[in-house]
Formats: structure tokens, sequence, C-alpha cells
């Protein structure tokens, strides 16, 4: 799994945070809204998108079986219980 696959594990960052909130009390309650809020948006801001078109081997990677599996359990965040 290269970094590329893996920038989607950072989705699981806010529910981290929200049972951080809950669990720890106090300034950590804050967590997810600063997350939500600060964080997210300076690191976007920062790392702005690339404007090149992806090349052979980054669009086979799209279809790796690594990327395939963490996009798969991240649906069971979205809409699973």
């Amino acid at each position: 799994m290269n970094w590329k696959d893996s920038k989607y594990l950072l989705a699981y960052l806010a529910p981290l945070s929200t049972f951080a909130a809950i669990y720890v009390q106090g300034y950590w309650s804050f967590a997810t809204v600063i997350l939500a809020f600060a964080i997210i948006p300076l690191l976007d801001h920062f790392y702005s998108s690339s404007e090149k078109n992806l090349t052979e081997q980054e669009e086979g990677s799209k279809l790796s079986k690594s990327f395939l599996i963490g996009y798969y359990i991240q649906i069971f965040q979205y809409f699973g219980d």
C-alpha cells in the first residue's frame, strides 16, 4: 500500500476524534470541531491537488487490492451499525 492509497485511511480521523471527545472529555470535547473546521481546511489549503493527469501506473493502482480493501472497509463506516 503506497501513500496515495493510504490517504483514504484519513477518513477514520473524524470517528477517532469523536471517540476521544466523548471518552476523555475536557478540552478534547472540541477535537472533532477543530479537526473538521481548522485542521482539514488548513491541510487542504497547503496540500492542494495536482493539475497533472494520472500516469498509466497510477491508474492501475486505483484498482489495486489494497486500495479496494480500504475502500470497501469505509463503506461500513458510513453505512454500518
